[in-house]
């Protein structure tokens, strides 16, 4: 055989080689095929409770999700809480979402975020899901806006007179019982060597001045912040005697030294270094304190029923989860929310952190429990529903600065505190079309 004729075949032969050769490819695709609907999806959760509830603790949740959910990885972002809307919003704008499972302020972002089209409503979810609406402690866990379910609230808490033990111990006081009593134990107390100041409060704070402090004497005043269409109705007289009976601590100098200037973090740091016997706050102060004081015991007061109103209400609030509306992955997303918000989920941070998560589940174990804070609680939500409060949505958080600013201006005597209450009312519905 010639060199060329040589060649010629030793071509042929590679060809149907490499021929044979790919044949075992063309069978394996469907192989191939068959593992990509195995391929793990990851989702993206922004949130801000790393800070506070710590790494480890969110760690070990998601890897009992992960667990249970093979299929799911999920990513954490943690941001500052201040940053977290204007995060959301970014991610709203994108072609797909940056974010898939959101940490959600219904009182303060949702409403807004809605107007973006940047929220999935998560009715069908829920209503797909046997038994979940079941499982959480309070029909008002779920946050509706718009006439759409877009929020579920990951736990919910009252703002309520927490107060440091030892300092009772030592002034031979018992935790007061109403408003009324309160007054006079306060004023006590700054009569007493024991502490320097009987009340604080943060007068500066956001919607923190609003809800913590004048929103926890309207419950007790039997008064509401909306009307079931979520319009405001806060100008009522009971929302004008909560303005005077704050109004009356500060003018007789009955609460902290600068309390028209102070926020959250000064309360804690002023319990921390007992220079106050009490504040009103949330059931995470016990953990705040120990921070820099680990002998700290700090208690809420047992559930109060005010004497001249009978109202045993109290003010609630929650911070929660939502789904973007971009999300690739709404489905995966949904999954992870309804672990979060499962007994196990919610017993297991519970167990971690001390927070009053969701559940009936959850709940049900504070009774039990020794724990100075949680066990106060459930008779707080339970005691006299009609006349809790929970915050609902705005439709601007920035109306919250300016209540405040009123509310001084009250304070200081410049402001009738009807028409401060009437004109925050028209701010707080302008924007709402169901209240014009």
């Amino acid at each position: 055989m010639n060199a060329k004729r040589l060649f010629v075949w030793s071509i042929m032969i590679s060809v149907v080689l490499g021929l044979a050769a790919c044949a075992p490819a063309q069978e394996s695709a469907p192989a191939a095929a068959g593992a990509s609907t195995d391929e793990v999806v990851e989702l993206n959760w922004v949130e801000w409770w790393d800070g506070e509830y710590s790494e480890e603790s969110l760690d070990g949740l998601i890897a009992l999700f992960e667990e249970k959910n093979p299929g799911i990885t999920v990513k954490r972002t943690p941001l500052g809480w201040g940053s977290m809307y204007d995060s959301i919003v970014a991610s709203a704008q994108a072609e797909t979402a940056e974010y898939d499972v959101l940490g959600m302020e219904p009182c303060c972002w949702m409403s807004a975020l809605v107007k973006l089209d940047a929220l999935e409503p998560l009715g069908s979810y829920i209503d797909g899901t046997p038994g979940f609406r079941e499982r959480l402690v309070s029909d008002l866990a779920i946050t509706e806006w718009a006439g759409d379910e877009y929020s579920i609230c990951w736990y919910m808490m009252p703002y309520t007179y927490a107060y440091d033990v030892a300092v009772f111990e030592e002034a031979g006081l018992e935790p007061p019982t109403n408003w009324a009593e309160m007054v006079e134990v306060t004023q006590t107390l700054n009569e007493s060597d024991v502490v320097e100041f009987g009340l604080g409060a943060g007068l500066n704070a956001s919607f923190y001045t609003m809800y913590y402090h004048w929103g926890a004497r309207l419950a007790q005043l039997g008064g509401q912040l909306y009307d079931d269409n979520n319009c405001a109705i806060f100008n009522s007289p009971e929302g004008v005697q909560s303005m005077l009976d704050w109004k009356e601590l500060y003018t007789n100098n009955m609460l902290v030294d600068g309390a028209i200037g102070m926020g959250q973090n000064d309360l804690h740091d002023l319990m921390t270094a007992q220079r106050i016997a009490a504040y009103f706050t949330g059931p995470w102060v016990q953990s705040a304190v120990q921070l820099n004081r680990e002998d700290a015991r700090i208690a809420f007061a047992p559930a109060w029923t005010d004497a001249e109103t009978g109202s045993g209400g109290y003010q609630w609030a929650c911070s929660g989860l939502a789904i973007s509306s971009n999300s690739p992955h709404k489905e995966e997303a949904w999954k992870f929310i309804d672990f979060l918000l499962s007994d196990e989920g919610s017993i297991y941070m519970s167990e971690q952190t001390s927070v009053t998560y969701a559940t009936k589940a959850n709940f049900a174990r504070f009774a039990e429990m020794d724990d100075p804070i949680l066990k106060e609680v459930p008779p707080m939500l339970n005691q006299d529903p009609a006349h809790n409060l929970f915050f609902a949505p705005t439709a601007d958080f920035s109306v919250h600065d300016e209540w405040v600013a009123e509310f001084q201006e009250v304070l200081d005597g410049n402001r009738d505190p009807q028409e401060a209450l009437n004109a925050m009312v028209e701010l707080w519905n302008q924007d709402l079309p169901q209240c014009q």
